[in-house]
């Protein structure tokens, strides 16, 4: 297979931003790097103002051999000595007294390859500092140490064998490179180093995290890689010098000595801004004598993706697909496209992608030259005698939870209920994606408090968009299923899956194995790697046949598909109901199914580009034509956000707005009967601007519509067939709340769950609006249990049966009304116009009588 284009948006991914410090040359000008005075590094001394050199070679029976070279105008003494431990670490100390120099440096080394050594003088001071880094690595380190019998030390001017002597002018630099801490040690094996950072909590607890390890090996390699799969490598070629590999707790160094040149290369973790460890910084600092060219071996995998300032790894390493053994019959690229075709779309992907990155653009911002051959994946930095390139290792996340608000929505359902038929006891189930798989959360007290850790539906990393998947739950002979519906990526295609939960006696879920409901090209110049723009929405009709409505968008093609598969054994087994239908929008359309009677239901949708709402009716057999209404108060060229639901007597109620990338809108819903047909369009709230509107049936099939605006979570009801003014049930402080996702979870009252924060660990949030609930107050209602009482009255009923409930808000009595016998109740309360109450505020009381009919 061919490696794909790298998408123009590169979103949730860990990117690897090369901070390459590299001032090269095999003698490093004076104040060029600032080393701690224990002895933080070491590099072959060469100190001459004569331009003359000296080098001494010894054998031992030990293999041991040292070398040294004096300069009589730079008086600075620097001693690097190997010692055979338990472990076989070497330590390296330098020192400087008076400015007169004499360098002995002793290293460990991994071959016996130290013969007709020779060292070069050049004019270069290693400068201490009592500087201190901040960034730590936060998790682990490991050596893996192989004993040997005898130990063979060399010295640094040994390493540094054959280089021509050459003098190199003293530089006047600034400070710009500082490592402090203890000395370094030289490893005869691979380093490993790892750090973790949350990407979710879940009620305040971490509930995704992720984790990236670093490995550096004696031959100069590294391999980067995190606990989703994704990896590459980064390699340091041997004809560029004698490599050897050296750390302490706080850096590793990888370093380079050979003929033209010398550098070495820093390896630090980096605090972010969260308080975790969430990056690697590494930076190459070197001389060269007449200016020379670094270059690094990098190798991604088979769909990583280049350009001139990246490399990015969109898929997991054990993604090897074999295009060939898959059924034509499952192919959803539309008719006729090509896929060397350029896709055109006002909307692609909208979350963030995963993968890793290798990225140099900052290194190019500051005027270095970094150049990617294509043809030996090689990236080449030409250098002049020194110089200094600053990039990091960076780990980014994704929103993983639902659609984000500045985008198209399809009313995707985050939270169902099981059934524990042992104790008649209702499980909550909340699901997310944790960025290696779609997970949950149960409780068993109605959300008070949740299970400790997530279950695994066994889904494995997904595609781009990786919050438009969808779950479903339905009953079919006494026995309730859970469907799982999303898409991953597959090499040079993406691929669509469905997995069946069977629930359990006891309220748990039995996943089947993945299901393959079509393949498609990948989009992922505009998609992501392996994506082609996902998105589903499901319905089941009276009978508990699930349908599931996909739209995306195909390599090559220039606008989206849409086609409708059906199940009628809970998710297992599916067939396509309604054909694909192509094309459809050139951006990604907003999608609605619903229950009618019987077994007909409604499909609505809405284009970027057109006012119009869109519907298709099933009748039991087949779906119909297209229908438009047009004059439903929608705008063109906005984002649409859509949700339907079904009343008790099979009516269907859709709430809609259009929003941009910056402002909410209008909150609308239309109304279809239960037949399908297009009743009217209304307004639900104009006070404020939504985002997100969840549609909801209440108890007694009053209209709750849960939505965001002005950053709050709202609840907007038609109660008795008036619409209240939006209130706020689940809290009066957000932070930043998005992805909001609703749900009827228990006995028909609103559920919602959403994220909140504006970076990683986003946390997700729980809410939901209990039974019987009249109002806030601060103030004392009626007397206590410590009180002396006369039988005040609060509640009444009205001869309609609506209930006034009455209280004291601390300026006025006010009441609320209730249409479902107390069950829910409006979100206002309307004041008698009392005023401020004297002292004793909770004694006054109500009565209702009847006069006249009245």
């Amino acid at each position: 297979m061919e490696k794909e284009e790298r998408s123009s948006v590169i979103t949730r991914k860990l990117v690897l931003a090369f901070a390459c410090m590299a001032l090269l040359a095999f003698s490093l000008p004076s104040s060029l790097i600032k080393m701690d005075a224990s002895g933080q590094n070491s590099t072959s001394s060469d100190q001459s103002a004569n331009n003359t050199s000296t080098s001494s070679s010894e054998e031992q029976s030990a293999d041991n051999s040292s070398s040294s070279s004096n300069s009589t105008n730079n008086n600075d003494t620097s001693t690097q000595n190997g010692e055979e431990q338990e472990s076989q670490n070497a330590t390296a100390s330098s020192e400087s007294v008076n400015n007169n120099s004499t360098d002995t440096s002793t290293q460990n080394e991994q071959s016996s390859e130290a013969a007709g050594h020779q060292s070069s003088s050049g004019n270069a001071n290693v400068t201490s500092s009592n500087a201190t880094s901040t960034a730590t690595s936060s998790n682990s380190t490991n050596i893996e140490s192989e004993q040997q019998s005898s130990t063979q030390n060399v010295t640094s001017t040994e390493i540094v064998s054959n280089i021509t002597s050459t003098l190199i002018p003293m530089q006047n630099t600034t400070s710009l490179v500082t490592i402090s801490g203890e000395q370094f040690v030289l490893a005869d094996s691979k380093i490993t180093r790892s750090f973790s950072y949350p990407l979710l909590e879940f009620n305040g607890e971490i509930a995704a995290e992720l984790t990236v390890t670093l490995t550096w090996d004696t031959d100069g390699t590294t391999k980067v890689k995190d606990n989703r799969g994704y990896s590459y490598t980064i390699s340091i070629p041997e004809l560029q010098g004698a490599f050897s590999l050296w750390y302490n707790s706080t850096h590793v160094d990888q370093r380079v000595v050979g003929p033209e040149l010398q550098y070495d290369v820093y390896w630090t973790a980096v605090e972010g801004g969260n308080g975790y460890v969430d990056r690697y910084k590494y930076t190459i600092a070197g001389t060269s004598i007449n200016g020379s060219i670094i270059s690094f071996v990098v190798d991604g995998g088979k769909y990583d993706k280049i350009d001139d300032d990246r490399l990015f790894v969109g898929q997991p390493a054990s993604v090897d697909i074999d295009a060939s053994t898959l059924d034509p019959a499952l192919d959803w690229t539309p008719k006729g496209v090509r896929n060397d075709q350029t896709s055109a779309t006002n909307e692609g992907r909208n979350d963030k992608e995963g993968g890793l990155e290798l990225d140099w653009s900052d290194a190019i911002a500051s005027g270095h030259n970094m150049v990617f051959d294509q043809s030996n994946s090689t990236l080449r930095i030409p250098v002049d005698k020194w110089f200094i390139i600053d990039p990091t290792v960076v780990a980014t996340t994704a929103q993983t939870l639902s659609p984000p608000s500045n985008s198209a929505f399809e009313g995707e359902r985050r939270l169902i209920t099981t059934n524990n038929t042992n104790t008649d006891l209702t499980t909550v189930n909340a699901f997310y994606y944790d960025g290696s798989n779609i997970v949950y959360r149960t409780s068993t007290d109605m959300g008070h408090t949740w299970s400790a850790s997530a279950v695994s539906t066994g889904s494995g990393v997904l595609a781009a968009d990786t919050s438009r998947w969808s779950v479903i739950t339905t009953t079919i002979d006494s026995t309730q299923y859970v469907s799982l519906l999303y898409w991953k990526p597959a090499g040079t295609n993406m691929e669509f899956y469905a997995k069946r939960g069977t629930v359990n006696s006891d309220g748990s879920i039995s996943w089947s194995s993945p299901i393959l409901l079509g393949y498609t090209w990948a989009n992922s110049d505009v998609c992501g790697s392996g994506s082609a723009c996902g998105g589903v929405t499901t319905a089941a009709d009276v009978n508990g046949t699930i349908y599931a409505a996909f739209t995306w968008l195909s390599g090559g093609a220039t606008d989206y598909s849409m086609q409708i598969m059906k199940s009628t054994d809970g998710g297992l087994n599916w067939s396509t109901s309604m054909n694909q239908m192509y094309p459809v929008s050139s951006s990604r359309p907003a999608m609605a199914l619903a229950t009618l009677n019987s077994t007909k239901m409604l499909f609505v949708y809405a284009k970027y580009e057109s006012a119009s709402l869109f519907y298709k009716v099933f009748d039991g057999s087949a779906w119909g034509s297209e229908q438009t209404q047009s004059s439903v108060g929608m705008t063109t060229n906005t984002f649409k956000q859509l949700s339907a639901m079904s009343n008790t007597t099979s009516a269907v109620y859709v709430a809609y707005t259009n929003v941009t990338s910056t402002a909410g809108g209008i909150l609308k819903i239309a109304a279809f009967s239960e037949e399908g047909s297009f009743i009217a369009s209304e307004t639900a709230d104009n006070t404020l601007r939504h985002y997100l509107p969840d549609i909801l049936r209440g108890s007694n099939d009053d209209i709750i519509i849960n939505s965001l605006a002005d950053g709050k979570v709202y609840n907007t009801r038609k109660a008795n067939g008036v619409w209240e003014p939006p209130f706020d049930p689940y809290g009066t402080t957000f932070d930043s709340p998005n992805q909001l996702t609703a749900t009827n979870f228990h006995m028909g009252e609103p559920g919602a769950l959403w994220i909140e924060g504006t970076s990683s660990p986003y946390n997700i949030v729980f809410g939901h609006m209990h039974h019987g609930v009249v109002g806030k107050s601060s103030a004392q209602t009626s007397p206590q249990l410590s009180d002396y009482y006369e039988g005040e009255r609060r509640v009444f009923s009205s001869k309609g049966g609506t209930k006034y409930a009455f209280f004291y808000d601390g300026s006025n009595i006010v009441y609320t009304k209730s249409y479902d016998s107390g069950h829910t109740w409006k979100g206002t309360s309307t004041s008698t116009g009392s005023g401020v109450l004297a002292s004793d505020s909770f004694r006054w009381t109500i009565a209702t009588t009847m006069v006249s009919g009245t």
